[in-house]
């Protein structure tokens, strides 16, 4: 597994693809999600939808909601209801920049 890379003052997106429990072929979109983002320090934000785009059925995209500031790892997550199933988690380290 390979892990991402930013920069203090970047801002990554999180890609979130939901499944229908009942087949999961099939993409569907959830009635709620909720968006998490654990900074090193472990202080959590959370969030719903509303600053996610759906790009298409299925696909959820979330801006961090803080511009990254402090090196070390952080995760990102993203949860729904409704029977469906995500792979929406990602964990990356954030350095200072060289610039």
């Amino acid at each position: 597994m390979t892990c991402e890379i930013y920069d203090i003052g970047d801002r990554p997106t999180l890609k979130a693809t939901f499944y229908d429990d009942s087949n999961p072929r099939v993409l569907a979109n959830p009635v709620a999600i909720t968006f998490k983002l654990k900074a090193p320090d472990d202080t959590v934000t959370t969030e719903t939808e509303i600053a996610a785009t759906n790009p298409s059925v299925g696909v959820w995209l979330w801006p961090s909601p803080v511009t990254l500031n402090a090196p070390g790892t952080w995760k990102m997550q993203a949860t729904a209801t409704g029977g469906l199933t995500t792979a929406g988690v990602i964990e990356f380290k954030v350095r200072k920049s060289d610039f």
